[in-house]
C-alpha cells in the first residue's frame, strides 16, 4: 500500500472518530435538545461519511483479498523492444477507443512475427504497470480450448484467477453468460488489463469481450484477423527493424560477429524473428564447441546463400511479402539448422510433421513414432527433441506432465512439404505403433466396428487428431469406422461437447460420415453436458436409440444406474429436413433474418437482446443487450448493417459487426411490428400499432413519408425488389400497397375476415402472398391488386409467409408451431416441417433458396434444408401438446389430452398407439379415467366434455351445457358420475350412464380445477382465489375454503379423504380439514407461483412444484419443510410420486424430467427433451414413468440401482 494510502485511511478514520466524539460530548452536555441541530447534524453526517468510507475502503481490501496474485509473464534476456511496442502501449493505456486492442500479423495466418513477445512486452511496460497498478493478467487461450465446454472451462479459470470469484459452473453453462458474469465483476474493480494470447477463433474471444468497456481492457493476439470484433484498434505486427534484428542475431554473442556477416545475416532473414532467433542458436550451438561467432555465422551465411532465396539476387534482403520466397528462406534455414544433429535426425525432424502446430504434442508420442520408424528408445528420443529444441527447430514444454512438444506452424508447414508422398506411410507407422496399446474392439450391432477401441486413450491430443491421422495415413474407411461409432462419440462428447464428434465425421467427407454427422448436429443443443453426469448416457442413447445407423449401437450402450431409459422412441424426434436448433435467447423469438451472402443471421427476442449467429455452425457470434424488444430486424443489401423495429417506438439501425448503434428513428407513437429496408439500402419502411407506416432516410434517419389509411394496427411492410413500392398488413383486415416515392396509396387488397399478420412479395415483384390471423393464405396480383388465389391451410392462425428467392415455395408459419411449405406452382397440400413447440413468428430464406431459418416462441432459432423436404415425414402420435394424462387402475394403458383436438390411448409397454378419440372441435384439456377403466371423460375448449368407450375409441356421450371452456374432468370412485369445471363459472355433476346434468354448482369465476374425495363423497372445485366443497349427493355447498391471496391452480385430497390441500400463485400451499374447512397449515417456502401439488400414497408427506424452478418435500403433519429440490432451471410444472413412495418424479420448462429420493431429497436420475414437459404419471410397476409435454407422449423406465447417486 502506497503511504498516500496508509495517510487517506488515517485521516478517515480520524475524522470518523473525532466527529462521534464530539457528537456524544454535545449530546451528553447539552441532551440532543439542547445541542445545536446544524452542527449535531453535520457531526452526524460527518461520522456516517467517515465510517462509510471505512468500509468501502475494507470491502475494497477483502475484494482485493479474494483475487488471486496477477501473473506477470517473464521475459528472456533476448527479447529486444519492437518498433510497434510504442503504440501497443499507448492504445491499451486510452479509453476512447473501445475496450479491445488487437496485435495481428501483417499477412494474415502467418506466424513467427513475435505477437506474443510484443504483449508480453507491453504487460510490463512502465507506463503500463503504472496505469493499471498490479491488475494486468496474461492469459493463453491457444488451439486446444475448442467448443462450447472448453470456453467457458476457460472463462471460468479466467474468473478466478482475475476476481478469485470461484464461479459456480454447471456443465450446461454458457460461455457467453459466464462472459457476462466477468464483466460484470471487472466493471466493479479497478482499470484492469486482461492480456488474451494466441485466440484463433470469434468464439473463443466473445465471452471475454462482454461488458467492463470502461474498466477493462482487452489486449488480444491473433493470426487471424476474422475472429476480432470490428471495433478493435488493431496493431499490425510485422518484421523486426534492421537494428531489433541485429540485437536478436547477436544474443549471448557479445562483440564476436563481423558487422558485415550480421547484416548479411539480416537480410537473408528479411527481420523475421523466428529465423533470426533460429541463426543465433545455431551460431551459440557452434561457438560452443570453440570456433568464433564469426566463423559460425559465416558457416550459416553460406548456407542461407546456397539454399535460401537470395542466393540468386546478390545479396537481396528477403521479401517477406513473397510466400515462395519466405518458404525458401524457412527451408533453408531449418535445413542449416538439421546439420547439427546427429545423422539421420533430419529424416526424424521431417517425420514430426504428421502432428499438429501449435499443439502440445505429448513426448511420449513422438517417442512412439521414432521407435516405430527408427528404433529409438525413450532416452533417445528426448534427448534428440532436447537438441532441436537447442536449435529453436521447436519448443518443449516441461509443465506437462511427460512433456510435450510444440511446433511453430511455419515449421510444421515446412515439414509437411518436406514429407511429401511419405506423408500416408508415416502416418501409419504412427497408427500402427499406437494400436499395439489400444485393447481389440468388439463390435455392437449389425455396424463395421474399428479394429481397436480408440476411446479408451487419455491423451487430449489423440482425441482431437486421431481422425486427422486415419485420414492422412489414407485409412478414411476406418476413421468413418471410429467416428461412428457410438462409444468414440461419447468420448468426445465428454471432451468437448457436442460440436466435437459431428466435425469428426464432417472432416471424413463420405456420404456416409456427412448423413451421421447431420443427426448429431440435429441433436446438438440437446447433448451438452448433464449436471448429473452419469446421466449424460442416456440423453445420448434417448436421441439416437431410433435412427438407423446409431440404433443397436445405443441399446448396446452401458448406462449406469440410477437412470431414466426409453421405452419407445420419443415423440420430439427431428424432422429430417432440420439442419439444426439454435438455443440461447431466454423468451420467445420475435424475428430472423439472414445475411445476403447467407453466411450469418440475425434474431430478435422478448429477452430483450439481439443475437448474430454463424449459418454453417450454428455458433453465436454476437449478443446486443437491448432495453425493449425488438418486434422485427432486417439486414442491408450490402450486409454492414441491420435495421431494428422495437416496442419502445423507435427504429434503429445497427452495426452488423459490433451491434452498436448508428441511428435511432423516432416518430411512432406506439409500438411498432415491422421494419423493411430498401433494395439500395438508402431508406428503409416501418410499420406501426399507430395506424402508420413510415419511410425513413438509412444515412440521416430523417423521416421522409408517412402513410396513412389503416384503420387498424399494422403488423407488417415488404418492400418491392425495384424498390418503387412497398406492401403493409394490418389488423384492419387488409393489405395495401403504397407508392414508395410520394406514401400515395395504389391499392387496398380486402378479403380477409380477420387481422392481416404478414405480407411478402415474390422476388420478381408480380405477386405478393398475405398471411391471415383466420388460417388462410391469399395470393395477390401486385399491379392489378386483385386476388389470384387463396390457399387452403386446414390448420390455425398464419403468422407469417416468406417466398424463396426462385419464387417456387412459399413458407407458412402457424400459431401451433408448425412449419409449411407451399408450391407455388401446383399449389397441393403442403409439406409440413414440424419441431418447434410453440407459435412461429417469422421464416427467412437463405439467399440461395436451399434452407429456410424460422424463429419461435419456444426460444429457438430452427434451420430446415429445403433441398431434400420433397421426402415427406408423418409425425406418430399427437401433433401439439399433452396437456394432461390419466392411468388405467391395472396401468396396462393411458390416456392423453392435447390441444391437437383429440385424447389418445396407448399401450403402457410398448407405447403403440391403441386409438386416437376423435369429436372435439377444439383443444382436449383434461382427462380421467373410470376405476373399472371401461370408459374414460375428456373435457375440451368447444365447451363440452365426452365419455368414450376405451376398448373401441367411440364416443358415448357429448355433455352439453357448459357455455364456455372446459377446463377439468374427475370421474367418481365407484364411476356412476362425473364432474366437470368451466370458464362459465359452474360444475357440473353429470351421470355417467345417461350424460345426464345432475346437479349445476354455481361459483364466484371461472372454475379451473375439479377433484373428488376418494369415498366420493363430497368433491372440490377451485375458482379465483377459493375453494369450495361441495355435497355429491345434494350438490349443496358444505364449506369455503378462504385464505389464498391469488388463483388456485390445483386441488389434491389426501388418500383417506380427511384433508387437501391447494395450490396457488400466491407461493403457497395450504392444506384444510375437510370435515370442518379450517385451515391445517400455510406451506411457505416458494418464491414464485406453486403450480402443482401431489401427496404420498400414506398421506404422511406432499410434494409441491413452483415457478421459482425449485420442487418442495413437506411433513403432512408439522407442515415443515423437509427438502427444497434444486436443480431445474426454469418452472417446474409437475410433481408425481411413486406407487411405493420411494421416488418423486418432476417436470419442467427447462425441458427435462428428474426423479429424486424422497428420503434424501436428492436428485438420482435426469434426461432431456425437445420441448417443455406438463405431466407424470408412474406406472403398473414402481419404475414405470410417463411424460405429457408440448412434443407429446414419453415412456421411460427408471432404473434405480442400489440407490440414490448425486453430482
Amino acid at each position: 500500500m502506497s503511504s498516500r494510502g496508509r495517510w487517506s485511511r488515517a485521516a478517515i478514520w480520524a475524522v470518523g472518530a473525532a466527529a462521534a466524539a464530539w457528537l456524544l460530548v454535545v449530546t451528553v452536555r447539552d441532551g440532543w435538545g439542547g445541542a445545536d441541530p446544524v452542527a449535531s447534524v453535520f457531526g452526524a453526517v460527518a461520522g456516517l461519511a467517515a465510517l462509510a468510507s471505512s468500509l468501502a475502503v475494507q470491502s475494497g481490501r477483502a475484494q482485493q483479498a479474494r483475487a488471486l496474485p496477477p501473473r506477470a509473464p517473464a521475459l528472456e534476456d533476448w527479447v529486444l523492444p519492437r518498433s510497434e511496442l510504442e503504440a501497443a502501449v499507448a492504445a491499451v493505456c486510452r479509453q476512447d477507443h473501445g475496450s479491445a486492442v488487437a496485435l495481428t500479423t501483417a499477412l494474415k495466418g502467418a506466424g513467427g512475427f513475435g505477437k506474443t513477445t510484443l504483449a508480453r512486452l507491453v504487460s510490463n511496460h512502465p507506463h503500463v504497470l503504472r496505469h493499471f497498478g498490479a491488475h494486468v493478467y496474461f492469459v493463453t487461450i491457444g488451439r486446444d480450448v475448442r467448443g462450447r465446454a472448453a470456453v467457458a472451462a476457460k472463462v471460468a479459470a479466467v474468473t478466478h484467477a482475475v476476481t478469485g470469484d470461484s464461479l459456480a459452473v454447471s456443465q450446461d453453462s454458457d460461455p457467453l453468460q459466464m462472459g457476462e458474469h466477468l464483466g460484470d465483476l471487472l466493471s466493479r474493480r479497478p482499470r484492469t488489463l486482461l492480456v488474451l494470447d494466441d485466440v484463433w477463433t470469434a468464439e473463443q474471444l466473445a465471452p471475454f469481450l462482454r461488458g467492463a468497456a470502461k474498466r477493462c481492457v482487452r489486449l488480444v493476439t491473433t493470426r487471424n484477423p476474422d475472429a476480432l470484433p470490428q471495433h478493435a484498434v488493431r496493431i499490425t505486427v510485422d518484421r523486426m527493424s534492421p537494428a531489433q534484428a541485429r540485437g536478436v542475431l547477436c544474443h549471448g554473442l557479445g562483440d564476436s560477429l563481423s558487422a558485415s556477416v550480421v547484416d548479411e545475416l539480416v537480410r537473408a532473414t528479411g527481420c523475421w524473428p523466428l529465423l533470426l532467433r533460429m541463426v543465433n542458436q545455431f551460431i551459440l550451438t557452434l561457438t560452443a564447441t570453440g570456433i568464433t561467432g564469426t566463423e559460425a555465422a559465416e558457416q550459416i551465411r553460406l548456407r542461407l546463400q546456397t539454399w535460401g532465396p537470395t542466393g540468386a539476387d546478390g545479396g537481396a534482403p528477403l521479401d517477406l511479402d513473397d510466400p515462395q520466397r519466405r518458404n525458401e528462406a524457412v527451408r533453408a534455414s531449418i535445413q542449416a539448422a538439421t546439420t547439427l544433429l546427429p545423422a539421420d535426425s533430419d529424416a526424424r525432424f521431417t517425420e514430426l510433421g504428421i502432428f499438429a502446430e501449435d499443439e502440445h504434442v505429448p513426448l511420449r508420442l513422438v517417442t512412439l513414432l521414432w521407435r516405430a520408424t527408427a528404433g529409438l528408445d525413450e532416452a533417445k528420443a528426448r534427448h534428440l527433441c532436447k537438441q532441436m529444441a537447442d536449435l529453436s527447430l521447436l519448443a518443449i514444454d516441461t509443465a506437462t506432465d511427460g512433456g510435450a512438444v510444440v511446433l511453430h506452424d511455419v515449421i510444421r508447414d515446412y515439414l509437411r512439404i518436406e514429407l511429401g508422398d511419405r506423408l500416408a506411410a508415416v502416418n501409419a507407422a504412427f497408427l500402427d505403433a499406437l494400436a499395439a496399446d489400444v485393447p481389440v474392439c468388439a463390435a455392437t450391432g449389425a455396424n463395421p466396428a474399428p479394429d481397436r477401441e480408440w476411446w479408451q486413450t487419455g491423451d487430449a491430443y489423440l482425441l482431437d487428431h486421431l481422425i486427422g491421422h486415419f485420414i492422412e495415413a489414407g485409412r478414411r474407411e476406418e476413421a468413418e469406422h471410429v467416428a461412428g461409432d457410438l462409444r468414440w462419440v461419447r468420448r468426445r462428447l465428454r471432451q468437448r461437447g457436442p460440436t466435437a464428434p459431428a466435425l469428426d465425421l464432417e472432416t471424413i467427407g463420405t456420404p456416409t460420415a456427412r448423413t451421421l454427422a447431420a443427426d448429431l448436429i440435429r441433436a446438438a443443443h440437446l447433448l451438452a453436458p448433464t449436471d448429473l453426469r452419469h446421466c449424460w448416457d442416456a440423453v445420448l442413447r434417448s436421441r439416437l436409440h431410433a435412427l438407423p445407423h446409431w440404433g443397436e449401437q445405443a441399446l448396446a450402450l452401458p448406462l449406469a444406474p440410477p437412470v431414466l431409459i426409453d421405452r419407445w422412441p420419443p415423440p420430439d424426434l427431428p424432422h429430417p429436413a432440420l439442419r439444426r436448433t439454435l438455443t440461447g435467447h431466454t423468451m420467445p423469438v420475435t424475428s430472423v433474418a439472414v445475411s445476403p451472402d447467407g453466411t450469418w443471421l440475425a434474431t430478435a427476442s422478448s429477452d430483450e437482446t439481439l443475437r448474430i449467429w454463424d449459418a454453417s455452425t450454428g455458433h453465436e457470434r454476437l449478443v446486443v443487450s437491448l432495453t425493449a424488444t425488438v418486434t422485427s430486424v432486417a439486414i442491408s443489401p450490402d450486409g454492414t448493417w441491420f435495421a431494428t423495429a422495437g416496442t419502445d417506438g423507435t427504429a434503429r439501425i445497427r452495426d452488423a459487426i459490433t451491434g452498436h448503434e448508428r441511428l435511432a428513428c423516432t416518430g411512432h407513437t406506439g409500438s411498432l411490428a415491422s421494419v423493411a429496408i430498401s433494395p439500395d439500402g438508402t431508406w428503409f419502411a416501418t410499420a406501426g400499432h399507430d395506424h402508420t407506416a413510415r419511410i425513413w432516410d438509412a444515412v440521416t434517419g430523417h423521416e421522409r413519408l408517412v402513410c396513412t389509411g389503416h384503420t387498424g394496427s399494422l403488423a407488417s411492410v415488404a418492400i418491392s425488389p425495384d424498390g418503387t413500392w412497398f406492401a403493409t398488413a394490418g389488423y384492419d383486415h387488409t393489405a395495401r400497397i403504397w407508392d414508395a416515392a410520394t406514401g400515395h396509396e395504389r391499392s387496398v387488397l380486402e378479403g380477409h375476415s380477420d387481422a392481416v399478420m404478414e405480407v411478402a412479395i415474390s422476388p420478381g415483384g408480380a405477386w405478393l402472398a398475405t398471411a391471415g390471423y383466420n388460417s388462410s393464405i391469399h395470393l395477390w396480383d401486385a399491379a392489378a391488386g386483385r386476388r389470384l388465389h387463396a390457399l387452403v391451410t386446414h390448420h390455425d392462425s398464419v403468422w407469417s409467409v416468406a417466398a424463396s428467392p426462385d419464387a417456387s415455395w412459399l413458407v407458412a408459419c402457424h400459431g401451433s408451431g408448425a412449419v409449411h411449405l407451399w408450391d407455388t406452382a401446383t399449389r397441393a397440400d403442403p409439406i409440413a416441417l414440424t419441431g418447434h413447440r410453440d407459435l412461429v413468428l417469422e421464416a427467412a430464406f437463405g439467399p440461395d433458396g436451399a434452407w429456410i431459418a424460422t424463429a419461435s416462441h419456444d426460444n429457438t432459432v430452427r434451420i430446415w434444408d429445403v433441398v431434400d423436404v420433397s421426402a415427406r415425414y408423418i409425425a406418430a402420435g399427437h401433433t401439439e401438446r399433452v396437456w394432461s394424462a390419466a392411468i388405467s387402475s391395472d396401468r396396462t394403458w393411458l390416456a392423453t389430452a392435447s390441444s391437437d383436438d383429440t385424447a389418445r390411448i396407448w399401450n403402457t409397454a410398448t407405447g403403440q398407439e391403441i386409438h386416437t378419440l376423435v369429436g372435439h372441435t377444439g383443444s382436449v384439456w383434461s382427462v380421467d379415467v373410470s376405476r373399472d377403466g371401461t370408459w374414460l371423460a375428456t373435457a375440451g375448449s368447444d365447451d363440452t366434455a365426452r365419455i368414450w368407450n376405451t376398448a373401441t375409441g367411440q364416443e358415448i356421450h357429448t355433455l352439453v351445457g357448459h357455455t364456455d371452456s372446459v377446463w377439468s374432468v374427475a370421474v367418481s370412485p365407484d364411476g356412476t358420475w362425473l364432474a366437470t369445471s368451466s370458464e362459465d363459472g359452474t360444475t357440473r355433476i353429470w351421470d355417467a350412464g345417461t350424460g345426464a346434468c345432475l346437479h349445476t354448482l354455481d361459483d364466484v369465476d371461472s372454475v379451473g380445477r375439479v377433484a373428488i374425495d376418494p369415498r366420493g363423497a363430497w368433491l372440490a372445485t377451485a375458482s379465483s382465489d377459493t375453494v369450495t366443497l361441495w355435497d355429491a349427493a345434494t350438490g349443496r355447498k358444505r364449506h369455503t375454503l378462504a385464505g389464498h391471496a391469488r388463483l388456485v391452480v390445483q386441488v389434491e385430497i389426501s388418500p383417506d379423504g380427511r384433508w387437501l390441500a391447494t395450490a396457488s400463485h400466491d407461493q403457497t400451499v395450504r392444506m384444510w380439514d375437510a370435515a370442518t374447512g379450517r385451515e391445517i397449515h400455510t406451506l411457505a417456502g416458494h418464491r414464485k407461483s406453486v403450480s402443482s401439488v401431489a401427496i404420498s400414497p400414506d398421506g404422511t408427506w406432499l410434494a409441491t412444484a413452483g415457478d421459482d424452478h425449485t420442487a418442495r418435500i413437506w411433513d403432512a403433519a408439522t407442515g415443515r419443510e423437509l427438502h427444497t429440490l434444486t436443480g431445474h432451471t426454469n418452472r417446474v410444472s409437475s410433481v408425481a410420486i411413486s406407487p411405493d413412495g420411494t421416488w418423486l418424479a418432476t417436470t419442467s420448462d427447462d425441458n427435462t424430467v428428474r426423479v429424486w429420493n424422497v428420503r434424501t431429497g436428492s436428485p438420482t436420475a435426469m434426461t432431456r427433451t425437445d420441448g417443455g414437459l406438463r405431466t407424470a404419471s408412474w406406472g403398473a410397476t414402481p419404475h414405470a414413468l410417463f411424460i405429457g409435454g408440448e412434443a407429446g407422449l414419453y415412456g421411460y423406465e427408471f432404473r434405480p440401482g442400489e440407490g440414490p447417486r448425486e453430482g
